[in-house]
């Protein structure tokens, strides 16, 4: 099952039982506080400077907890900043603190500073750890420079699998799956990820055919190798062959799901998206904004406007929040109904549908439209 971002008010009343029982922060409940605060939307970044100034004594414990949560937040370059105030303090970094600070890095995508901290690791002697190595590799591949990739990459201990993954992965994000194959075939100690990442590479070039040879030579699989073999046949359009891997997994996550409904509202087989959705409510997976956007597609493409104000009621009873992505498409299940409408001379029901937006709080974004009459994909206001 895929982990939810904690919630800045659970943390907030965790921190004040945490300071109730240990006023000095000493324990290591309040270093997992401090982790987890940066992770929370709308404030935990903030919030997690202000717990770090809560530590009389951070010891680098502290600093590497903090650079590694930041690294994984909404804004990266927070862990930058932090990793520039703890030298100041007079902390030397240590092997645990340079893969975090790669992370937040890779995230920015900036080269400069991914060498200004490869230059540093060098100073002190950690350029061979391999967990450094592979976070290295990541960073550069990030921000595109995949000779810096490689060169790092060539420094390797063959028998290091984190570090021969990593290029197999820069490689695939760059699209340069002939160079990634050309490391995997060479790796002599591949692990689940190897192959997970080799077959999402062909997924995501359309390698249809190889996505299945790969996945057939697989000596064990998990549930992201069924669902990178999933997301192969659905980017190909390949509605069958994406049914009948759905059916064989012998464990599914809400990625399964969302990648299987997202198939079958994309190909237009849109009762059965609706159908799978009931199948899933009676699971303990529970939708993501990815989930409703694919359903709200499929209620606009059958018209289904009772099923679409459904959904809307119960994304608002379980708290689902509306990004941009997920209000432009519950906007366009509106928006395509009153065009549809209006098209074909039904007034009175184009009127309907619009009042019925005003009644649910539905506003047209101009320029957020992704739907139009004709379902292609569309930034003109309507």
């Amino acid at each position: 099952m895929q982990l939810r971002s904690p919630s800045l008010r659970h943390l907030k009343r965790a921190y004040a039982r945490v300071l109730k029982l240990d006023p000095s922060l000493s324990s290591s409940t309040a270093a997992t506080l401090l982790s987890l605060y940066p992770l929370a939307a709308h404030g935990g970044a903030s919030y997690a400077k202000f717990l770090f100034s809560q530590f009389l004594r951070p010891s680098l414990l502290h600093w590497n907890t903090f650079i590694r949560s930041l690294s994984s937040g909404e804004n990266p370059h927070e862990a930058i900043h932090v990793f520039r105030s703890m030298l100041r303090r007079g902390f030397l970094p240590n092997n645990f603190t340079y893969p975090f600070l790669l992370k937040a890095c890779a995230a920015c995508a900036s080269e400069s500073y991914g060498c200004a901290a490869h230059a540093r690791i060098v100073k002190t002697g950690l350029e061979l750890d391999p967990y450094i190595q592979s976070a290295l590799i990541h960073a550069y591949s990030e921000s595109r420079d995949l000779a810096a990739a490689r060169r790092v990459f060539d420094q390797c201990d063959d028998r290091e699998t984190v570090c021969w993954n990593a290029m197999i992965d820069g490689y695939v994000k760059a699209g340069e799956l002939a160079l990634a194959r050309g490391v995997f075939d060479r790796m002599e100690r591949k692990d689940v990820v190897s192959w997970n990442t080799m077959i999402n590479g062909c997924a995501i070039l359309g390698e249809l055919s190889e996505a299945r040879k790969l996945f057939a030579g697989m000596p064990q699989r998990n549930v992201v190798s069924w669902n990178s073999m999933l997301a192969a046949h659905a980017k190909c359009g390949d509605v069958e062959g994406a049914r009948r891997v759905f059916a064989e997994m012998p464990k599914r996550d809400i990625i399964s799901w969302n990648t299987m409904l997202a198939c079958l509202a994309q190909s237009g087989c849109s009762e059965e998206a609706l159908a799978l959705f009931d199948e899933m409510r009676r699971t303990d997976e529970k939708p993501t904004d990815a989930t409703m956007v694919s359903l709200l597609s499929a209620c606009a493409h059958l018209g289904a406007l009772d099923q679409g104000e459904q959904l809307h009621a119960y994304m608002e009873e379980h708290k689902i929040k509306l990004n941009t992505i997920l209000s432009t498409a519950l906007v366009d299940m509106y928006v395509l109904l009153s065009n549809i409408y209006a098209t074909a001379g039904r007034w009175d029901d184009a009127k309907e549908v619009r009042g019925r937006m005003l009644i649910n709080g539905v506003a047209k974004t101009p320029g957020m439209s992704m739907i139009e009459p004709n379902g292609t994909p569309s930034s003109a206001s309507s």
